[in-house]
């Protein structure tokens, strides 16, 4: 085991990693406070880069127990493209817990893997009791307030954000993480009992916890606005892809859509796509005991739960409390675009999904759910109570209040 005192003790562990193995086996404990408002460009910890569904890199592999401890002043200025930023870059089987970040400034705005605690989780890696107390987080894709990115397996439990998170111009970004993907048959993403209260903005996949995810999702609770421009921007996740649950989160945050679809209080966009091969697992996607009290914004596809569904989901016992639920699109002869709805905007079924897991039967099953956003306060093109749909063959309706749609 290793006690740090100070901001040498991190060197040590950076430049001897390799010779330990990742401290693989091994705990680091912070008996004290760390100040690193003197260090401009701080060299993540365990430096590493991302290829495909994993990381590249020796990775931290032990565990990091911050004690309760404070490390003040992170600041990161610049990243390769694909490096993985962070206080660590990669956390490879490894644990990061109980510590807590303030005044945070991380600027890595050409870089995709970008996150207080680190960049990339991998093959188990997990990070618990963790808050980011104050500052921002910018990057380019792939940037949460925690950490940049998931890889088919890892866990982020019992963690609150509160800084902010920004990309000006890309993709998969989240209050807690940016991208939880890809999946295998031998592990799964777990985000738990997570907190962001910090705003939220990118341009496609943002979301208050999660902006791309294939995890479950459970227990996490947002505060923070969530602004997007482009498609699946969520109070939760931005879109939830191929796998994964989102089950007893509540969001309070606004959610707003500047000029895309697919904008919903809880998710944004269900969807199932992208390489099978890089989806070895799929399943119906539950989302379940879940609330939203923001008011939700789009252009198009605009629902109180989700705005968009395709092919798939199970939406069970959900109560969406939004004040407004706009679709900005108003355009009757678009009618197939300007939806709005208090639980789901549009669910379509269009065609079987060969993936494995999945059914042969187009199969959206809406539940015991609740909206009560009223018939006045939700607009667009074309408005339900409930979801708006093109056929109902696929389409299951059942102790919803309002019953009827």
């Amino acid at each position: 085991n290793y006690l740090i005192t100070a901001a040498a003790g991190l060197n040590y562990i950076r430049t001897n990693l390799d010779t330990n193995d990742g401290f693989d086996g091994k705990t680091i404990t912070l008996e004290s406070d760390i100040d690193l408002t003197a260090v401009e460009n701080f060299a993540p910890i365990a430096a590493g880069t991302r290829n495909g569904s994993s990381a590249e890199g020796t990775g931290f592999q032990g565990v990091f127990d911050g004690a309760g401890k404070i490390i003040k002043g992170l600041k990161i200025a610049s990243g390769g493209a694909d490096d993985a930023v962070g206080f660590f870059g990669v956390i490879n089987g490894g644990e990061v817990k109980n510590v807590k970040f303030t005044d945070v400034a991380i600027e890595a705005t050409s870089t995709k893997n970008v996150g207080t605690v680190a960049g990339l989780v991998v093959n188990g890696g997990k990070i618990s009791g963790v808050t980011v107390e104050s500052g921002s987080v910018k990057g380019l894709q792939g940037t949460g307030g925690i950490a940049g990115r998931i890889l088919l397996h890892g866990t982020i439990e019992n963690c609150t954000n509160k800084a902010s998170v920004l990309s000006n111009s890309s993709y998969n970004i989240g209050g807690i993480v940016g991208a939880a993907y890809y999946t295998n048959v031998e592990g799964t993403m777990t985000i738990k009992n997570c907190t962001n209260e910090g705003s939220v903005e990118g341009h496609n996949g943002v979301g208050g916890i999660a902006g791309l995810s294939a995890a479950d999702i459970e227990g996490c609770t947002n505060k923070g606005n969530v602004n997007g421009y482009n498609d699946s921007i969520g109070g939760i996740v931005g879109e939830q892809k191929n796998a994964g649950s989102v089950k007893s989160c509540n969001n309070y945050g606004n959610v707003t859509n500047n000029t895309g679809s697919a904008t919903g209080g809880i998710i944004g966009w269900v969807r199932y796509n992208g390489a099978a091969s890089d989806y070895l697992r799929a399943e119906i996607i539950e989302i379940s005991g879940n609330t939203n009290e923001g008011e939700i914004k789009g252009v198009n596809l605009v629902g109180g739960i989700a705005g968009q569904i395709f092919n798939y989901a199970i939406l069970d016992g959900n109560t969406n409390k939004a004040p407004k639920i706009t679709a900005t699109n108003t355009n009757t002869e678009q009618a197939h675009l300007g939806k709005a709805a208090g639980i789901v905007g549009y669910a379509l079924c269009t065609d079987v999904q060969e993936r494995g897991g999945l059914t042969d039967e187009l199969n959206i099953t809406l539940k015991n759910n609740t909206s009560t956003t009223t018939a006045e306060n939700i607009s667009g093109a074309a408005t339900k109570l409930i979801v708006n749909y093109e056929t109902s063959e696929y389409i299951h309706l059942e102790g919803n209040t309002p019953a009827e749609n």
